[in-house]
């Protein structure tokens, strides 16, 4: 999400904003976890002991941070720096009211703390300005929409090779299934699409833009208005989200990586023709990216692969949400077929 707008707006897309911004720090130090107000002159007092802190300084570009020209679910996204030098992306709440109380906010900001495998990291947070603003780590290179379809109708980079974009599914799988089964604070992502998985200069993924997730306590929570093109066709009957409405969304992504198709191309919907597909052909084969096969020898072994992931992924677009797997099975399934597709025969050629 925001690798995406930034490689889109460039420096002519920045505004300035608000001087006074400021918001307290929470930061993982030796000591434990922190507290600390800071200024985006970088001026910092302590409000509360928690053992060494993480450094956090003013978040300002030049003195004050820049406003980045995205939409996202959440609000408002801000660039800066902490220290100078590292970048730092300040995710502002969209508005005043529409925030979530401020202990399932800070619920969610240590659920967000706690999970570690391939999630955009979180630096900080403030819960002491009108509208609840979190601070992430910066990655400027591209989401994983981007390097699938690219941008501003500019034709994409080169695709990543089919090994690469399993491995991109398992970690993403990963982060997901992690925030899933999180003790006491399962958390449902629910706005999870490939514009939200960030790539980093080895194309290893990071989960991002966490302004639609929401803390599971009693079995669902309420819908918050995401990407139309990735919702659960459920979530949309009952307005309620689940741990399955992430399924499904990732589902959609799985399909992405293997036809190199938007969610939505033209008129037509990539999960619908392609379960349609699926039930008529008895595989995806008309639907798949072909560039995957170009020069390729093992691909008798890609096309295997090919054939398990579409059926993973139809089983995470099952309209019946029971009957979808589960993240951890999701991930297990990937693995298994990574593991299958390129840890034998097809290996020794890659």
């Amino acid at each position: 999400m925001m690798a995406r707008h930034v490689a889109e707006g460039g420096a002519g897309e920045a505004e300035r904003a608000p001087a006074a911004m400021e918001w307290l720090c929470r930061a993982k130090g030796r000591g434990g976890a922190g507290v600390r107000h800071v200024a985006a002159r970088g001026r910092a007092r302590s409000r509360r002991a928690g053992g060494r802190h993480g450094g956090m300084r003013g978040a300002a570009d030049g003195g004050g941070a820049h406003l980045l020209k995205i939409d996202t679910a959440f609000g408002k996204v801000y660039k800066g720096t902490i220290g100078g030098t590292q970048l730092v992306a300040v995710k502002c709440s969209a508005a005043k009211g529409k925030t979530p109380p401020v202990e399932e906010f800070k619920n969610k900001i240590m659920v967000l703390l706690k999970v570690n495998h391939n999630v955009l990291r979180l630096l900080g947070c403030c819960l002491e300005t009108d509208v609840p603003m979190l601070v992430f780590e910066f990655v400027p290179n591209g989401s994983l929409y981007k390097v699938l379809h690219g941008i501003d109708h500019q034709s994409p980079p080169p695709p990543p090779p089919l090994p690469k974009r399993l491995d991109i599914a398992i970690d993403s799988a990963e982060a997901l299934a992690c925030m899933h089964t999180n003790g006491d604070h399962t958390l449902i992502h629910g706005d999870v699409k490939s514009a939200n998985i960030l790539l980093d200069d080895h194309l290893v993924p990071k989960v991002s833009d966490f302004g639609s997730s929401k803390l599971l306590t009693t079995g669902y929570t309420r819908f918050v208005a995401a990407d139309m093109n990735y919702i659960d066709p459920v979530c949309l009957k009952t307005g309620r989200l689940t741990l399955k409405s992430d399924v499904y969304s990732f589902g959609v992504v799985l399909l992405e990586l293997i036809t190199r198709k938007k969610a939505k191309y033209g008129d037509n919907s990539l999960p619908i023709d392609f379960v349609k597909s699926w039930k008529v052909d008895g595989n995806g084969r008309s639907m798949y990216d072909t560039e995957l096969f170009s020069g390729v020898v093992e691909s008798q072994c890609y096309m295997q692969c090919l054939h398990q992931v579409g059926a993973l992924a139809c089983q995470c677009l099952k309209e019946d949400a029971d009957e979808r797997p589960a993240m951890l099975e999701v991930l297990k399934e990937l693995k298994q077929v990574w593991e299958t597709a390129f840890g034998g025969s097809c290996s020794e050629t890659n």
